[in-house]
């Protein structure tokens, strides 16, 4: 049977912290003290070229070797180039970092769920000279922060935290629960793993899967049947075409979307006179699922979802003049399954006319996606139509 090690005793423990407190404090004086050494030397260097020059200067002059006017158009031609150049490198400066801050803000959704975790104690290195990590808000793991992580972060382009001390941060990560990896991490372990949706709608390339014309056979009434010597017979059944517009909803991340739910709101019409949904969101059905939540697997998941739909029931059971007659719905469940089949839901219908509508998809986890369509009501139920403008 193991022996258990023995646990190690707080005076160790005490005495190992303290050595660790010289190790920054050491590093940190010493770095400190080297840049102060290379900082005088350099501007002694600077001093006594300036001072050689001046003197060879005065000396040349004194001994008729050059002339004062000549000397003077030399510092005046030097002092032009000077600022020349010093033009000509600024602007290129500008535009090295214009490119590198359009590189960060291009990466900044790549990284947007990473934060940056550290303890200030004078000096500017990296791990295990200072403790610096970057956590994973998704994975809730904190690594040792890589280089270029590092330049983003001094770029001002990554979030972060600063720790009073390292016991702080500890402390800080084990309340929040944070796995602690002593290493840098690969690139697949900082990627964000969420959802990644997508609104498709293109009637022109496939009407059949986004402007769909169906038949629906409605089941006679009992109330309709009739017995005649032990058989049943009943009427005819009642059949509706209807045209639906919907869209796919596609999702190219790498894990599930799980419970999309969707809405649209009308937020503009072409005249306030004309018939239109009332203001609240509207909840959507989804086809693939019947259902107002719908999983969408990863990578290459996708469902359908209804987002309006007109049939030829409504110019039959409507005696509304005109401008007031009902002519397409919004896809909600109610609206949809049409239960009784003779209700229409004022709350969920159009006139003729245009109309702008807002349509949002978004997942459990908030994953979401925004388009915007311009849709057309007219006086032939066929005639429904939407395009997306944005």
């Amino acid at each position: 049977m193991a022996v258990p090690a023995p646990a190690e005793k707080p005076e160790r423990q005490f005495a190992a912290r303290v050595r660790i407190r010289l190790h920054y404090w050491w590093m940190s004086r010493s770095l400190a003290f080297r840049r102060i050494v290379w900082a005088s030397v350099i501007a002694g260097l600077v001093e006594l070229a300036i001072i050689a020059f001046l003197i060879g200067i005065s000396y040349a002059i004194a001994y008729n070797v050059v002339q004062l006017p000549i000397v003077v158009s030399f510092g005046l031609v030097e002092l032009f180039a000077f600022l020349l150049a010093r033009y000509f490198l600024g602007e290129r400066q500008k535009q090295r970092s214009l490119i590198e801050y359009m590189a960060i803000v291009e990466h900044l959704p790549e990284y947007a769920h990473l934060v940056i975790h550290w303890v200030d104690i004078g000096f500017d290195e990296g791990y295990p000279n200072k403790p610096l990590y970057v956590v994973d808000t998704i994975s809730n793991i904190a690594y040792w922060v890589p280089p270029y992580l590092d330049e983003l972060d001094k770029a001002g382009a990554m979030a972060e935290v600063e720790h009073d001390t390292e016991e702080e941060m500890y402390q800080w990560f084990n309340e929040n629960k944070t796995k602690i990896v002593r290493g840098y991490p690969m690139a697949h372990n900082l990627e964000a793993k969420v959802p990644n949706l997508a609104i498709e709608y293109d009637p022109n390339r496939n009407s059949a899967l986004f402007s769909p014309e169906i038949e629906i056979l409605l089941t006679p009434q009992p109330t309709a049947s009739i017995a005649i010597g032990g058989a049943v017979i009943t009427s005819p059944a009642h059949r509706i075409t209807r045209k639906s517009l919907r869209v796919e909803v596609r999702n190219t991340g790498k894990i599930v979307a799980e419970r999309c739910t969707a809405e649209l709101k009308i937020i503009e019409t072409s005249s306030p006179a004309v018939r239109k949904p009332s203001d609240e969101p509207k909840q959507l059905l989804w086809e693939t699922s019947q259902e107002v939540q719908q999983d969408i697997g990863a990578l290459v998941g996708h469902a359908s979802l209804n987002v309006l739909f007109s049939d030829d029931r409504l110019p039959r059971i409507q005696q509304e003049t005109d401008s007031q007659r009902i002519m397409a719905l919004v896809a909600t469940p109610p609206s949809i399954r049409m239960n009784p089949v003779n209700v229409i839901r004022a709350q969920d219908g159009f006139g003729r006319g245009e109309f702008v509508g807002e349509l949002i998809v978004a997942s459990k986890d908030g994953s979401s996606v925004v388009g915007r369509f311009r849709i057309r009501v007219t006086d032939d139920w066929k005639g429904l139509s939407m395009e997306r403008i944005s």
